[in-house]
């Protein structure tokens, strides 16, 4: 627990800063309707949709969003913060389900950790847009061991898109934090393992 009240207070400390600034832009936005200054809960969405159209920053960075550039997004992230390794593997014959799937695998400087299947692009018959399936879950084994848990990605992308959506970015990105949690969970029960959890401990509602 005190790991944990440690990184939350960590984290707090570097967003503030951010958020604070962002309510203020929120704030004139509501002044500049001859509105209070005062932000109540239910002004955020409102006035964060209008700051969101008058500021074109968004439709500028489209053209640098590849499905590279996001998985390379995600092997800085678990490098720079968690000092972890995120490495493409070839999967052996049989294990993944289409040519397409690839497989990625967590590292520290001992073991792997998890395997990652990324199911990315369209296909004909593949009816799922964007979900997470966790394939196996962490759990103490009989001989004392860790079971390295498994699980999958699975978008929409086209084969040869450049310029992804702002929206799409933001799904990958929340997707694969599902998968970095079930990952790296470290149980003693499979069925608490990862993303197995109650919903407000499981799900970033942002």
């Amino acid at each position: 627990p005190e790991n944990v009240q440690h990184f939350l207070d960590a984290a707090w400390d570097r967003l503030r800063p951010g958020l604070v600034h962002e309510l203020h832009l929120l704030s004139e936005e509501k002044q500049s309707l001859g509105q209070d200054k005062i932000l109540e809960a239910w002004d955020v969405p409102y006035f964060l949709h209008r700051c969101k159209e008058r500021h074109t920053e968004a439709d500028e960075i489209p053209e640098f969003l590849t499905y590279a550039s996001l998985v390379k997004g995600v092997e800085l992230i678990l490098s720079r913060l968690l000092g972890l390794q995120f490495t493409q593997e070839e999967p052996e014959a049989g294990e993944v389900w289409h040519p397409s799937v690839q497989k990625y695998a967590i590292r520290d400087e001992k073991q792997i950790l998890g395997i990652l299947y990324l199911d990315p692009f369209q296909r004909p018959g593949k009816k799922v847009q964007s979900a997470q399936f966790t394939l196996q879950g962490s759990k103490l084994l009989a001989d004392g061991q860790r079971q390295t848990p498994k699980t999958c990605l699975v978008y929409a992308l086209p084969p040869a898109a450049r310029g992804l959506s702002t929206s799409f970015a933001a799904t990958f990105m929340h997707e694969i934090g599902h998968a970095v949690h079930s990952l790296l969970s470290d149980t003693e029960f499979q069925h608490l393992s990862g993303t197995r959890g109650t919903i407000d401990f499981v799900e970033p509602w942002i």
